[in-house]
């Protein structure tokens, strides 16, 4: 069979170890055998661009059906937490979703820096958080990859790979699927597929997804809208050139991602309350309990305005060439990402519009894999230009407007090469050079707002002091305390001070300052990959590798210095594959060791303007010392009877910071665990938290399934499945404080279906976090208060009933 129609049409219907199998719903994406001799049957993936088991793919990898995503309920990145125990994966603000992998991950704030984990969509980079919505239907699978990529793929991750793997269109055949769910939350979920022949060479496959339900929060927020679509034609134009054009489409409405109090001073009311934060309860606690020490006043609620329009769209191609070097792939893609959101989730309000646009260019030249020498050569291109014509912050009495343009222009070569040494040891040898041209001008705007004496000493207050407005516009020095009756008198530097109303000792001083930059650099490196495999027996592997990686840096505001450096991890993997009993039982098991360096994290600072000599606050992104990941995972699936399926899969990581020290504003005393000290000469307080354990990296992760089917007399069956996952405590944000560790949890999902014979369709009900536990994760202190901190929120017990029909 051709390289190219297993790439096409690769076999999977269950998932990697520990991960039950679906009902059958969407069959037309392509059934594994499942006779008792089969045992589990085989797990096919393309992750070292051919296909292959999963259980001879020598590297670090989970894989989850389609049908599995289905039946756990996955529509958006955030579900895949459940699905792979290694990945976690949260919802920022303006929509964008937030990835760590074993714990080396980034908080992406806005579209200045890129992700550390890599997200690709039908071999296809996805450069912007926001744009990776939309893609959970109609798919063959999701794999996920753990450790830094690059040797084979077009864009260089650090910390690992998601590749989303639509359902290709079948030469030939006619044939599809509609499936729909309805719970609680008004949870309305409708999908569907058609597959029909063009000919005997051809075939064009449509889906598209429907997904909605009420807001998980009291404010309505942490709700759901979206809309998406895909339309793929493929041509086998000769017995050797097989091309596949994909078009999607995706649109995202409603609120977006909301937060919860989990902290304040007054203690107020249960994190199970799920209280959103412009709840009127919610609102209470900042205009009595949140006292912002540069005013010296508290702050008011926060407005009822959050808002999510994302449209996404993006076409390629995939063309697969059978020459006589090789099997030639070449995917051309050009994608849109159009994004307007306003959301209150950090704690404050933040405003954005965005806009991003990329053409990238991939070719992979592979060998035939079963000679003894074989190799894979790549190269690749990117070139993104992104317009964010606003960008607004606005925390009360600080608060910015930006607005910037950025490009980045990405060119690499890479490659790897096999040695069958042995019919049973192979080498690897692997390298990628990349370098990346990146570009950024704008203008940002300050403005804050400080309480101070005649000698301008911090420390009184000015009660009653008026925040600055929630809107998408910055009022300069004097302009808007005068509409609330104060009159100000002019200090240099565009300084105004306010006392009408306040006591005559007392001043509210307004400081406006304007930075604006027009930065490029550029940035190289060469990564590599060493490794190899045994293959004891026909079913017993055993691997190891040696493989490093890199992201490179970027830019932030400031009038000083506004580059950050790229960040760079060095991986070694050992892990052995295993299977037992004629593929009744599985058993795969693997050690990690991780070296992180020069972690981008970005965080509220401060920066002195040389011309005003006044301290700038910003936002910078900066690189922080250095951290170690080391852990081991094990697998276990086993086919106890022939309806009977059982599953385990648990994760140990060892994780710390041994070396992270940045630097915080002096004008409020910060909220950290870490050690501090004056630093900048009393204009910063350097903090120091070396030998803590770093967010998202919890110590245990466990998952645990359960599948049994009832066979009937007429030929349809029962199926109940079951999971479990836990996981130990885990910090969620960057101040290192007992308030941010979420405590360890179990979460249960379960489901009871009907499949009628010969799958024709089904019926079933479904529960998941049955227990209704209350999860929190990205965990914020609004700026310059104390005590007070916000966190989203994963999703609460949700329950329904669902039904599909395969034709």
């Amino acid at each position: 069979m051709r390289k190219s129609t297993l790439l096409a049409a690769p076999v999977l219907s269950v998932v990697s170890l520990g991960t039950f199998a679906a009902p059958a719903i969407a069959q037309d994406a392509g059934p594994v055998e499942q006779s008792n001799d089969a045992g589990l049957g085989e797990i096919v993936v393309t992750a070292q661009r051919r296909a292959e088991s999963l259980q001879n793919a020598a590297i670090a990898i989970s894989a989850v059906s389609g049908d599995a995503l289905v039946q756990q309920g996955v529509t958006d990145p955030a579900g895949l937490t459940g699905a792979v125990p290694a990945l976690e994966v949260s919802t920022g603000t303006g929509g964008k979703s937030l990835f760590y992998l074993r714990g080396v991950g980034n908080f992406s704030g806005n579209s200045l820096s890129d992700g550390a984990i890599a997200f690709n969509f039908n071999d296809v980079y996805i450069a912007r958080a926001q744009g990776t919505g939309g893609f959970f239907h109609d798919l063959e699978r999701v794999e996920v990859l753990k450790g830094p990529q690059g040797t084979l793929y077009g864009r260089n991750a650090t910390g690992g790979a998601i590749n989303v793997i639509p359902a290709a269109p079948k030469l030939g055949e006619f044939g599809g699927h509609i499936s729909g769910e309805y719970g609680n939350y008004d949870h309305m979920r409708v999908e569907g597929a058609v597959n029909a022949p063009l000919g005997d060479n051809g075939a064009i496959r449509l889906s598209a997804m429907r997904v909605k339900h009420d807001g998980y929060l009291s404010d309505g927020t942490d709700d759901q809208d979206d809309f998406s679509a895909r339309l793929g034609m493929r041509a086998e134009l000769t017995p050797t050139l097989d091309v596949t054009v994909t078009g999607d489409y995706f649109r995202k409405r409603g609120k977006g991602g909301g937060a919860t109090i989990i902290s304040d001073t007054g203690g107020r009311f249960d994190i199970d309350d799920r209280v959103g934060l412009s709840d009127p309860r919610a609102q209470a606690v900042y205009e009595q309990d949140t006292f912002v020490f540069t005013a010296g006043s508290f702050l008011t609620g926060l407005p009822d305005v959050s808002d999510v329009d994302i449209n996404n769209w993006g076409v390629s191609a995939t063309i697969n060439w059978d020459t006589p070097a090789g099997e030639l792939t070449v995917i051309p893609a050009y994608r849109e990402t159009d994004s307007k959101s306003v959301t209150i989730q950090p704690g404050f309000y933040i405003s954005e519009d965005a806009r991003s646009q990329q053409f990238s260019m991939e070719a992979r030249l592979a060998s035939d894999d079963t000679n003894t020498f074989s190799y894979l050569l790549g190269a690749y291109y990117i070139d993104e230009d992104g317009d964010v014509p606003l960008f607004r912050t606005n925390a009360q009495y600080n608060a910015a407007l930006q607005n910037y343009e950025y490009q980045t222009e990405s060119y690499a070569f890479f490659g790897r090469l096999n040695f069958r040494a042995t019919d049973k040891l192979t080498l690897s040898l692997g390298g990628r050079y990349t370098k990346e041209k990146k570009a950024f001008q704008g203008l940002y705007r300050g403005q804050n707002r400080f309480c101070v004496t005649e000698t301008f000493s911090f420390g009184l207050t000015c009660p009653g002091a008026p925040p600055i407005p929630f809107n998408d516009t910055l009022p300069l020095a004097f302009a808007n305390l005068e509409s609330v009756g104060l009159v100000p008198f002019p200090l240099a530097g565009g300084i105004a001070a306010y006392e009408n109303g306040f006591d005559p000792d007392r001043f509210l001083v307004q400081v406006y300052n304007e930075i604006s930059n027009n930065s490029s650099n550029s940035f190289n490196k060469f990564t590599y990959r060493l490794a190899a495999d045994y293959q004891v027996t026909p079913d017993n592997l055993i691997y190891a590798s040696y493989e490093t990686g890199f992201k490179s840096g970027g830019f932030f505001f400031s009038p000083t210095q506004n580059t950050y450096s790229p960040e760079t991890i060095q991986a070694f993997t050992l892990g052995s594959k295993n299977s037992f009993m004629g593929n009744r039982i599985r058993l795969n098991v693997e050690a990690f060791h991780w070296i992180y360096k020069d972690q981008q994290i970005s965080h509220l600072g401060s920066a002195l303007d040389p011309d005003t000599q006044q301290s700038v606050i910003i936002f910078p992104t900066e690189n922080v010392g250095k951290a170690t990941f080391t852990g081991g995972e094990v697998e276990l699936e086993a086919l106890v009877t022939d309806t009977t399926r059982l599953g385990a899969q648990v994760q140990y990581l060892d994780a710390k910071y041994d070396e992270f020290v940045y630097n915080v504003p002096a004008n409020s005393p910060p909220q950290t665990g870490c050690a501090t000290a004056p630093s900048g000469g009393g204009a910063t307080i350097a903090l120091d938290c070396s030998g803590f354990r770093p967010p998202n990296a919890p110590k245990w992760v466990i998952r645990l399934t359960g599948e049994q089917r009832v066979p009937l007399g007429n030929g349809g069956e029962f199926v109940f499945n079951a999971s479990g996952n836990f996981q130990s405590k885990t910090l969620t944000g960057l101040e290192f404080l007992p308030v941010e560790t979420q405590g360890s949890y179990w979460n249960v999902d379960a489901a009871l279906t009907y499949n009628a014979p010969n799958d024709r369709f089904y019926i079933g009900g479904y529960v998941r976090n049955a227990f209704n536990k209350t999860v929190f994760t990205n965990s914020f202190p609004p700026p310059l208060t104390n005590g007070l901190f916000v966190a989203a929120l994963r999703s609460p017990r949700t329950y329904g009933i669902r039904a599909g029909f395969n034709f």
